[in-house]
């Protein structure tokens, strides 16, 4: 019985080896009785039959010595019997139980994939219009016993993402960088208007020009994408390009001119017009326009690394270009000219002579701004089965 300990694997098992042991040793301990009885000598047999029958709570009133005898064997082999058979129905019971135990634990330790190449858990990062998938910083989806699955757009926002995984399956799957440019430059301040000229005849004053435009935001550089898996089937874009760099902001509007002053009224004399009626004022010129403001640089690209070590099917586009650069701001409009002032009122005798003021000239428009600076292009670095590469910009390729 003590060998059976090497199959106690659980607490059930431990329960049923301790109870065939406590079986055992009173079957042992009955025996042992017997042989005492049997082996004593008449005059202490007596005494020793009378405790055994004690200890198995039989009624020997009546009974001669032999009778005794007889009776206490019979009680001591009955009761070893029992205690035999139920030490060995327990072991029966503890082996049963072991063996229930080591299957589930073998089976608890197989494979959960229902495929053969998959070990492991499949992990889903599936991305749909009600459900989109966003990544808000660095990514690490490492799970090397496992499968991943990938499936609709995944926007990266730029962020890095590290995938490792036993098997990679894109159903026709995106990893979607930024997609909207940088910010655009605030547009200039507008100048100010010429004031209005208030002395008799006095000319208008010129419009301020416009302030220049600011230059846009920098495009943001996108974040390396690493993959490493044994296999990969499916379809799997990869879009890791800078940010378009943000537009110069618009020039300001110069501002308009101001307007003439009226000119001095006339004098008239006794019998005629002594002084005819003053010019107006001259209009102010209009301001210039503000310069545009200059596009920033586009962000560089993301680097790429697909390495698939064992099989390949499917097909892979990886674009890592940098960022276009940001457009011109274009310059800010022309300040109009202010209107020349009225000639001055004809009174008495004196007419109209004609002497309206004139116009201001009217502002020029702003000058265009400088556009933004592409960003540097990504190194995508290969290493499929069938195909081992390394290039700058963009890659594509198909195994079915």
């Amino acid at each position: 019985m003590w060998e059976s300990i090497q199959y106690v694997t659980s607490g059930l098992t431990l329960a049923a080896f301790i109870a065939a042991a406590i079986a055992w040793v009173s079957k042992s301990k009955i025996e042992e009785r017997e042989r005492l009885i049997n082996s004593a000598d008449s005059d202490k047999r007596a005494d020793l039959v009378k405790s055994a029958l004690e200890f198995f709570d039989v009624d020997i009133a009546g009974l001669t010595k032999d009778d005794r005898y007889k009776v206490v064997i019979a009680q001591i082999h009955a009761r070893s019997r029992r205690n035999g058979t139920v030490a060995i129905v327990v072991c029966f019971l503890a082996l049963l139980l072991a063996g229930v135990s080591v299957y589930a634990i073998s089976e608890a330790r197989k494979p959960t994939s229902s495929t053969a190449t998959a070990i492991g858990k499949e992990r889903r990062f599936v991305s749909t219009a009600t459900s989109p998938l966003s990544l808000s910083n660095t990514t690490e989806w490492h799970y090397p016993e496992d499968t991943v699955r990938l499936s609709g757009v995944i926007a990266t926002n730029g962020n890095a993402l590290n995938i490792r995984a036993r098997r990679l399956i894109a159903e026709d799957a995106t990893l979607q960088g930024l997609a909207q440019s940088a910010e655009k430059g605030a547009a200039g301040r507008a100048g100010t208007l010429g004031a209005t000229g208030t002395g008799v005849g006095q000319a208008g004053a010129s419009g301020e020009n416009g302030a220049e435009g600011a230059i846009g935001a920098r495009g943001a550089p996108h974040g390396s994408i690493q993959l490493e898996v044994d296999e990969m089937t499916g379809s799997l874009a990869i879009l890791s390009s800078g940010q378009t760099g943000g537009s110069g902001g618009t020039g300001g509007q110069g501002g308009n001119g101001g307007g003439g002053a009226k000119g001095e009224a006339s004098r008239p004399g006794l019998i005629d017009c002594a002084s005819g009626p003053g010019h107006g004022g001259r209009g102010g010129d209009g301001g210039n326009g503000g310069r545009g403001g200059d596009g920033a640089d586009g962000g560089a690209a993301g680097d790429v690394r697909l390495k698939v070590v064992k099989s390949f099917a499917g097909s892979v586009f990886v674009t890592a270009k940098g960022g276009v650069g940001g457009a011109a701001g274009q310059g800010g409009a022309a300040g109009a000219p202010g209107a020349g002032g009225a000639e001055g009122d004809a009174r008495g005798r004196c007419n109209p002579a004609g002497r309206q003021g004139a116009s201001g000239a009217a502002g020029s428009r702003g000058s265009v701004g400088q556009p933004g600076a592409a960003g540097a292009h990504g190194r995508i670095a290969v290493d499929l089965p069938s195909v081992s590469t390394t290039v700058i910009g963009e890659f594509r390729y198909q195994n079915n």
